[in-house]
């Protein structure tokens, strides 16, 4: 038996594939649009909660200027942000949207993360 929101970790993760990255609004508006016009944002949350407990994304809200390269947040950092995805984002119609005064982040493939997303390409979604 597959377990929960599997098809959506696998959905996210073939996404997520070509940058590795991307900001929480543009993937529900990605996910919504080209995949499930009724999904729930409830959804996106256990799949990406079960994607970080897996080891295969995390989050992160900036990047280092010397490199560029993303500094992530911390596991209890990052959970907490996916958990309160809910009421951090809207939806209007087709568009999501940031709500004033939220933290926005983006979700990242981890080392991890990285391999698992090709083999959901290659493997097909």
């Amino acid at each position: 038996m597959k377990e929960p929101h599997w098809q959506l970790q696998q959905l996210i993760l073939s996404h997520l594939e070509e940058a590795g990255e991307e900001d929480v609004v543009c993937l529900l508006h990605t996910l919504h649009v080209s995949h499930d016009s009724k999904m729930r944002v409830e959804d996106v949350v256990g799949a990406l909660t079960r994607l970080r407990a897996r080891g295969l994304c995390t989050t992160g809200s900036a990047r280092d200027a010397a490199t560029g390269k993303w500094i992530e947040h911390d596991h209890t950092t990052a959970d907490e942000l996916i958990a309160t995805l809910p009421s951090s984002v809207e939806r209007n119609g087709n568009s999501w949207r940031w709500l004033p005064g939220r933290e926005m982040f983006s979700i990242l493939l981890t080392d991890n993360g990285m391999p698992a997303s090709k083999r959901v390409l290659e493997d097909g979604v």
